[in-house]
């Protein structure tokens, strides 16, 4: 009788599922994320029907999990069927999660950096149709930035952990460059590389974790001219002519290119209140981020708006480079020095042109040149880093590599400039290059790219297994403190003496325990790498996060517990006995706090 109701029951149960009209399903459906629908679909055929025959559930449920702008592009350039855009998206963003969980245990023993030709299967999924490569790159963005996470993304990634961090960071940047490559050769070819175009591409380069659209830089300059346009309306010039602008007003004769400058200055400076900084970091080069924000700017990002807003507005300025300076010149039609005004690029006043000092020549003969503004650029950033080594300044390095040529075999993007060039695919393939809509061309020429170098050949180092002995102290991932320097560090290994090639070091030589002692390997909150020998290390109580330092910690740990980094389980295959001596120091942290 039992089984009987239980029967009855479960039978009664699918058939009000199944009775449920398809209105109220999709309703529901509408409630839940897309490996879910799929999965609900794939439950029978009646389901089946239901979520592929909807277009509009999945066109709604793509306008979640995307970016505006990217919706719209796929919108005015894809087939319209909602489903295999989704499912497409669902695919790629489970391959590259599965991906990316699985670097460590592939990448953790390779010695060297990882090259273009170790994520050939992020490429693989990038270069599939036209709006992949925006996928891929927006999944692994995700998983750097945890605050950026949609719900599609968390699922997959479970948690924010810093070792899929570690090597997002990695793959988004070399998937960005070789996109990027082609960007600059074929703004190179177009004649388009204007200063503004290069300090954009400069923070593309850079900052991968974030898209620095060029829409957002245009639309600000855009507005920015739009101001100065505002400041002479017709009826004050030419009543009969309403639609005419600035370079209408110069043509005539109505305006000078003095009056103009002049108002371009005080848009800039007074009625957004620019000022400049010295540093050449992320924020003081960022434009749109200044101006939304009324941050600092640097001369750099002053130049290229200055140059920029003069050239929407018709008249001719030049941005000058040295290597240690430049400056902005306002130019008349012929380029005689009469015509010729500098701009202070403090205050945007206008002055008389002086002969510079870095220069032999006495005349206005400079013109901007490019490659020597974007070298300026990374070189004021890195001076700005300073000694800090993260992933801005090795993309900065890579940076340099493709402008140069670097003909050294570590160098991932060496050839592509010649190659580019030589191949002159623009001529062939005029479409426009956005990232957001790559054209099945310019995905062939990627492919292509990612072929181009094989680079120096990786190995595979052998661990070298340390089990504690009772003279060491401390064990990898800990926070400890240097007893002289009064510096905070993390452990990132430890050998039980001296290792030989830190013999001779002079600091070494009056140590109370010489160098048969414990070293430990730390990384320091300035980012430097240091040898310490134990008697100079001790705990603290005080333990702060240092966040800064993980974007080095990722690749040996995981997390970080409140205590200590917790290491990946290569990591734990190197020193499997230190987890209990961490716990150990735990322990004593939480009495200390207690007491």
């Amino acid at each position: 009788m039992n089984e009987e109701t239980n029967n009855m029951e479960t039978t009664e149960h699918y058939a009000q599922i199944t009775s449920l009209p398809n209105e109220i399903i999709v309703m529901i459906l509408k409630n839940i994320k897309i490996r879910d629908i799929m999965n609900f679909g794939a439950t029978c055929k009646q389901f089946n029907d239901i979520v592929l025959s909807d277009n509009c559930l999945w066109k709604e449920k793509m306008y979640e999990v995307l970016p505006k702008n990217i919706y719209e592009i796929i919108e005015q350039n894809g087939d319209g069927n909602w489903y295999n855009e989704a499912k497409r998206f669902y695919i790629v963003t489970k391959n590259i999660s599965a991906e990316l969980k699985n670097m460590s245990p592939k990448f953790y023993w390779q010695t060297g950096s990882l090259t273009l030709l170790n994520i050939r299967a992020y490429f693989k999924e990038a270069t599939q149709d036209s709006f992949s490569f925006y996928y891929v790159i927006n999944f692994l963005q995700h998983a750097i930035e945890p605050n950026l996470k949609c719900a599609e993304v968390s699922y997959y990634l479970k948690e924010y952990n810093l070792t899929d961090a570690y090597y997002a960071k990695i793959v988004v940047g070399h998937l960005m460059h070789t996109f990027l490559t082609l960007k600059w050769v074929q703004a190179h070819i177009k004649n388009e590389l204007t200063p503004s175009f290069v300090l954009n591409f400069f923070l593309q380069w850079i900052d991968t974790r974030r898209m620095y659209w060029d829409e957002d830089m245009n639309r600000l300059l855009d507005g920015l001219a739009d101001q100065v346009e505002s400041m002479f309306p017709n009826n004050m010039y030419a009543a009969d002519k309403e639609s005419w602008k600035i370079r209408d007003k110069l043509a005539a004769g109505l305006l000078s290119e003095d009056q103009v400058l002049g108002a371009i200055s005080d848009v800039i400076y007074n009625q957004h209140s620019i000022k400049i900084a010295p540093g050449a970091g992320m924020e003081t080069l960022d434009v749109v981020r200044v101006f939304r924000e009324k941050r600092y700017m640097n001369l750099i990002s002053a130049a290229a708006t200055y140059h920029a807003v003069a050239r929407r507005c018709g008249v001719h300025c030049e941005l000058i480079v040295f290597p240690n300076h430049l400056y902005l010149e306002k130019r008349g039609p012929l380029g005689h020095p009469k015509d010729t005004l500098r701009i202070d690029l403090h205050n945007g006043t206008l002055g008389p042109v002086r002969r510079c000092p870095y220069s032999t020549s006495t005349g206005s003969k400079f013109r901007f040149k490019p490659d020597e503004f974007l070298q300026y650029i990374v070189s004021a950033f890195l001076m700005s880093s300073g000694p800090v080594k993260n992933a801005a300044s090795d993309n900065a390095t890579f940076l340099l590599d493709f402008l140069g040529n670097n003909p050294d075999e570590d160098n991932p993007y060496r050839n592509f400039l010649p190659h580019l060039l030589q191949i002159d695919y623009v001529s062939d393939h005029p479409r426009p290059l956005n990232i957001k809509y790559i054209h099945d061309d310019y995905l062939r020429i990627i492919k292509k790219l990612v072929n181009l170098n094989r680079g120096p050949p990786r190995f595979s180092r052998v661990p070298a297994v340390k089990e504690h002995e009772p003279a060491v102290k401390f064990a990898v991932g800990m926070v400890v403190y240097h007893k002289l320097f009064m510096y905070a560090c993390v452990i990132r290994a430890w050998d039980r003496s001296c290792a030989a090639q830190w013999h001779l070091r002079s600091e070494f030589k009056n140590l109370q325990y010489g160098l048969n002692q414990p070293f430990y390997s730390v990384i320091a909150l300035d980012n430097s790498s240091r040898y310490v020998p134990q008697e100079n290390l001790m705990t603290t109580q005080l333990i702060t996060r240092p966040e800064h330092l993980e974007e080095n910690l990722g690749r040996e740990f995981c997390d970080f517990d409140g205590f200590c980094y917790i290491p990946v389980a290569e990591k734990n295959d190197e020193y499997p006995t230190d987890e209990p001596i961490r716990q150990m120091h735990r322990e004593r942290a939480r009495v200390i706090e207690l007491e």
